[in-house]
């Protein structure tokens, strides 16, 4: 049975009120990161560092394998901006096409799960069984469509807190065995 744990990154290093999708932010706070116990088969990372910097502080002895598919969803010239200085109409336009909108000119939330899907085919295919990612909101939403097989306009209605994890356990049957649950308690209960 393949398990595959997703973790968004800790809260980034800027303020509230800003629009920072692909923006490489480190972590705000490094040094309240522990390291980890917990056995993982295979650990995958967003190349951003508050991904990829947050799989070295959890897990300094194991090799973390970054792709570029696990990146954030890209918000071109809205990107280190407040959502408050964006213009009204670009951001009305957004919400009425949430999957098809490009925010900033650059990506919509159809290509960034058109992504997300190509890199879960191909994982599905590795032969570990436990696996751990650490992503973002936008990447493990579109996750959850593709694995639940959920509308993507669903998915994005689901919450997502900072440094919370989802389960899905892939057996025959695909299962959410958990969403947005803190890492550490989960850590606690579980190794």
């Amino acid at each position: 049975m393949k398990s595959i744990l997703f973790l968004r990154h800790p809260a980034p290093k800027i303020p509230p009120g800003y629009c920072y999708g692909n923006t490489d932010l480190e972590i705000a706070e490094p040094d309240k990161l522990t390291q980890s116990s917990a056995e993982f088969d295979l650990i995958l990372s967003s190349p951003l560092q508050r991904c990829a910097n947050a799989a070295g502080f959890l897990f300094p002895k194991k090799e973390i394998i970054t792709d570029e598919r696990l990146k954030e969803l890209n918000f071109g010239d809205w990107e280190n901006r407040k959502w408050d200085d964006l213009p009204k109409e670009d951001l009305n336009e957004w919400s009425n096409n949430l999957l098809n909108y490009r925010p900033g000119g650059s990506e919509s939330f159809q290509e960034l799960s058109d992504r997300v899907t190509e890199f879960l085919r191909e994982l599905l295919e590795r032969k570990e069984e436990n696996i751990l990612i650490l992503s973002h909101a936008g990447t493990m939403r579109a996750a959850l469509s593709f694995i639940m097989n959920i509308s993507l306009e669903t998915v994005l209605s689901f919450t997502l807190g900072y440094f919370h994890c989802a389960e899905f356990s892939m057996e025959k049957k695909n299962r959410l065995i958990f969403w947005n649950r803190d890492f550490n308690e989960f850590i606690k209960r579980s190794y």
